[in-house]
């Protein structure tokens, strides 16, 4: 028979909190208690890292699994021999519930294909690991009329330290709400008691609605072949202290101020994701991240730039890209360190094709057998270190080629281009000049140098 306590003190919750999966205590079904929510949200604040003040001063009631692995099933079960049956009801073909569901460490909750769990909003209900969420297949969405204390809220799915939560081929509805990411509708959190910084791989899922997928403070991440459809906030936020791998992934009518915003962290790469539509912009990365290769990936028809690298993001390959019919830049690099623009395709956006402002010193950037085509202007160039223009095709682009800094180079630039079609030409500072001809390899060359230590 499942265990059941009311009420978990605080003392005791501290303890259960310290308790690690492996010293989980042997018992023949799950232990549950209903208790005081503000323990939970303690935690959660820990794991994001800011307050949530509205949400400790309402906390109200939690549901806490103790220790114990069990499914949906056998927690609403559980639940109903604490009392209090209300908490978790079966309602046509779900389970909805009516308090916050917190997984504390050393217990374990899985989600089977299938199943269904709603949130209701009404009553402030969410979902918090602090030890092993897995859903698999299942459906997790939002329910109920506006809560009465706190019209903005809306439930969301948190998990705190090491692989606290593992989502595959699930779909994700209605669900956060706020700029905090602890709250923004599924938040993972490196910190926390005994984490490790490394996320699951989230793979083959439907975000439908959310304000935004937020992980932060990881080390390691992998996500491949989801889907963000009608995303309020930002879709996608990561916080990365190591490599982050984005495959096949698709980010579709965002409303956030980017639909794809990856900081910090070295080692990444996106592949093969498609961006389409947004009213802010479409891709962002900054806060120094390192060592980040772009390539076959869509990004189109956003109100702002497709892509930005910016503040301090270095080692940059950028390969076989489509950016396309975006309202600002299709590709922008401001305070960006090294970068190698190879072989993309960057058509009909309503700022530059290509901009590059304030380059960091002692920096270099390749741009190399691109095309660019009907953008208001071709290459646009700032406060420019050393950038290297070679066998890109801008026929389509005439007669807006150069501007910014460039705007001088362009007549200097068709001369050149008249002699074999495309021109090659490195511009240091304002000055020119036209080196030798470029090998074939040059692209990957150069992102090899910066990726080895040659260059920010």
């Amino acid at each position: 028979m499942p265990e059941t306590h009311r009420p978990l003190t605080t003392a005791a919750l501290a303890a259960a909190l310290a308790v690690s999966a492996t010293c989980a205590p042997a018992q023949d079904g799950p232990s549950v208690t209903i208790s005081d929510a503000r323990l939970a949200v303690t935690q959660l604040a820990v794991g994001a890292g800011a307050a949530l003040g509205a949400l400790s001063q309402d906390a109200g009631e939690a549901i806490y699994l103790q220790s114990g692995a069990t499914t949906l099933d056998g927690l609403a079960r559980a639940v109903a021999d604490t009392g209090t049956p209300e908490a978790l009801t079966a309602e046509d073909g779900a389970l909805v519930a009516r308090l916050p569901l917190v997984v504390l460490q050393g217990a374990e909750l899985a989600l089977e294909p299938g199943e269904s769990l709603k949130l209701d909003r009404q009553s402030g209900s969410y979902l918090l690991s602090l030890g092993r969420v897995t859903i698999d297949g299942a459906d997790v969405s939002a329910t109920g009329a506006e809560h009465p204390d706190l019209p903005a809220f809306r439930p969301f799915i948190a998990g705190v330290g090491q692989a606290s939560l593992s989502l595959s081929g699930s779909r994700f509805a209605g669900l956060g709400y706020g700029d905090a990411g602890a709250t923004a509708g599924v938040f993972v959190s490196g910190r926390g008691l005994l984490s490790g910084g490394t996320s699951d791989p989230l793979r083959d899922n439907s975000f439908d609605g959310l304000y935004g997928v937020t992980l932060s403070g990881i080390d390691t991440a992998e996500l491949t072949g989801n889907r963000f459809t009608g995303m309020r906030g930002s879709a996608l936020s990561i916080a990365a202290t190591g490599p982050v791998t984005l495959r096949n992934n698709r980010f579709e009518d965002t409303g956030g101020a980017q639909a794809l915003h990856l900081s910090g962290g070295g080692g990444h790469l996106l592949s093969g994701n498609l961006l389409e539509g947004g009213r802010g912009k479409g891709l962002r990365i900054d806060d120094g991240a390192r060592d980040v290769t772009l390539e076959d990936n869509r990004v189109t028809g956003f109100g702002g730039s497709g892509v930005t690298l910016a503040e301090g993001a270095g080692c940059l390959l950028l390969r076989g890209n489509k950016v396309a019919d975006n309202d600002g830049a299709g590709i922008r690099l401001r305070e960006a360190g090294a970068f190698v623009l190879a072989g993309n395709e960057i058509t009909g956006n309503a700022g530059p094709g290509i901009e590059v402002a304030r380059q960091r010193p002692d920096t270099a950037g390749t741009v190399i057998g691109n095309r660019l085509a009907g953008n208001r202007r071709g290459v646009r160039g700032v406060g420019l270190a050393r950038l290297h223009l070679a066998r890109n095709d801008m026929g389509g682009q005439m007669p807006r080629l150069l501007s910014g800094d460039l705007d001088q180079m362009t007549g200097a630039w068709l001369r050149d281009s008249r002699a074999d079609g495309a021109s090659n030409l490195v511009v240091e500072g304002v000055a020119a000049r036209f080196p030798a001809a470029l090998r074939r390899d040059a692209a990957d060359r150069a992102f090899d140098t910066c990726s080895q230590g040659g260059g920010a």
